[in-house]
């Protein structure tokens, strides 16, 4: 290793980027013998990038997480969503100038990850990697709705959001089955539905940036029904994959 290299920071530099080629996540001790690192060096390793919310642990292996997307990363997994979501989504605004995004849950703001239109004389306002409040924002309601993160009192206390609003919000978008929002800078509206995992995990929230507004509930719940089947893709196929392997 070169001398004015940083040992801990390149552990941690190989133990993302090795993350980042393992679609179905790595267990501690498949890490340690593939960095070659000693177990505490690993466990150390792994809380710290866990704390940062870099990575994160679901059972026994860990993951890349959506914190990624803060320093220009993305999970494996995400990036297999916009794959698989990159045509339909593109179809779905069809001659409309309506725009399609798909935002991922990120710390305390929902992040947008991808942009859709069709029409190229439409500019949104939503970029690539903008940041989404979770209260102003449709996607930002939707993880409201459906992050386990935010029944926690101690959590919404940490992100200073107000409990009252919060339950308002969820139930609003639960009830709905979609959550509703101006744009930003006030030009149309969102509309957002979630990307749920076959076990009801939100992976994802669909959102589409109508041009203009709509008091026409029946138009915005028009909409949401559009982007519904759009949003069953994943789990449908990991369903069909899990099926086919089996």
């Amino acid at each position: 290793m070169e001398r004015y290299i940083i040992p801990s920071v390149y552990q941690a530099i190989q133990l993302c980027r090795t993350l980042g080629d393992a679609e179905y996540g790595m267990t501690s001790l498949a890490l340690e013998e593939q960095l070659q690192l000693p177990r505490s060096s690993v466990f150390r390793l792994l809380k710290t990038l866990c704390s940062e919310r870099l990575i994160e642990k679901r059972g026994t292996r860990y993951y890349l997480a959506n914190g990624m997307y803060g320093i220009g990363g993305a999970a494996p997994r995400l990036q297999k969503f916009q794959r698989l979501l990159a045509a339909p989504l593109t179809a779905l605004t069809g001659d409309t100038t309506h725009t399609a995004i798909l935002c991922v849950p990120a710390d305390n703001c929902a992040v947008a990850a991808d942009v859709f239109c069709s029409n190229s004389q439409r500019l949104s306002a939503i970029r690539p990697g903008m940041q989404l409040s979770l209260t102003g924002s449709a996607p930002g309601h939707i993880m409201l709705a459906y992050h386990p993160r935010y029944r926690d009192e101690n959590s919404l206390n940490i992100a200073e959001l107000d409990s009252r609003r919060v339950m308002k919000l969820a139930a609003q978008t639960c009830t709905r089955g979609f959550a509703v929002s101006d744009a930003p800078a006030g030009k149309g509206q969102l509309v957002s539905v979630p990307v749920l995992a076959s076990d009801g995990e939100l992976l994802a929230m669909l959102c589409l940036e109508l041009d203009e507004h709509h008091g026409d509930a029946e138009l915005l719940s028009h909409w949401a029904g559009k982007l519904k089947p759009v949003a069953a893709l994943p789990a449908a196929t990991c369903t069909q994959n899990k099926k086919e392997a089996g």
